[in-house]
């Protein structure tokens, strides 16, 4: 397990590589709860970014069925959620929730970044 402070992306070609080996025909995943959708929906539709880079990616609307296709989509959609996170929609929530009178649970934020948390841990790296 590698460790990284908390919001550090693992170097690019590393983690291309290392995702590439450990999910060979894409990387998986199952969102379960519909509200979380629409935020990991405006990550990966954004289009080619200032770094020249787009994320492709499978979804399945009614399921919440997503399938990156490489490590360098994946990489672009966690590097994406760290340097732009999603706009939080929840009244009185800033778009970082530093707003104190919310939790943080709530919010669209901080779920996209639990889940490049989640998504880093699954392939050996660790926010602390």
């Amino acid at each position: 397990m590698e460790s990284m402070s908390y919001g550090v992306m693992p170097e690019r070609d590393e983690f291309i590589t290392r995702a590439d080996v450990e999910c060979p025909d894409g990387y998986p995943m199952t969102i379960r709860n519909p509200d979380e959708w629409a935020a990991i929906a405006e990550v990966i539709n954004r289009g080619i970014d200032s770094h020249l880079e787009a994320v492709f990616c499978d979804a399945n609307n009614s399921t919440g069925e997503f399938q990156f296709k490489d490590g360098a989509s994946l990489y672009t959609f966690i590097r994406r959620i760290v340097e732009d996170p999603p706009e939080c929609g929840e009244s009185g929530c800033t778009s970082d929730c530093s707003n104190e009178s919310y939790d943080g649970e709530h919010c669209d934020v901080s779920r996209v970044m639990g889940l490049a948390s989640s998504i880093l841990y699954t392939l050996d790296y660790e926010w602390i």
